[in-house]
């Protein structure tokens, strides 16, 4: 699947972006009250599905943390991005902490 022909159908998500231990400098972008300490993709996935989101897993490395081996996540776009990350956020945090 070509991403640029699709993006308006679907967002990327990368686990930094949920990553309470990451400042936003270098790429958690929702509230720190949302983010869970260094999320994994299986988690960004198991959060986006109980949504009943399609996503599917992706290979690659966040450019500010490259060392990190973490892959993001094709989501199907059902809102705008913000409101995705947010309510994955919420998910992910309610999987985790219960």
């Amino acid at each position: 699947m070509t991403l640029k022909k699709n993006k308006d159908k679907h967002v990327i998500l990368w686990p930094e972006y949920f990553d309470s231990t990451l400042s936003r400098k270098y790429g958690r972008k929702v509230p720190k009250e949302l983010a869970v300490p260094r999320p994994t993709q299986r988690e960004l996935l198991e959060a986006a599905t109980s949504l009943g989101l399609r996503a599917e897993p992706l290979e690659g490395s966040y450019p500010r943390t490259w060392w990190v081996k973490e892959g993001p996540i094709l989501v199907e776009k059902k809102g705008t991005k913000r409101s995705i990350m947010i309510e994955v956020a919420k998910a992910l945090r309610s999987k985790r902490y219960g």
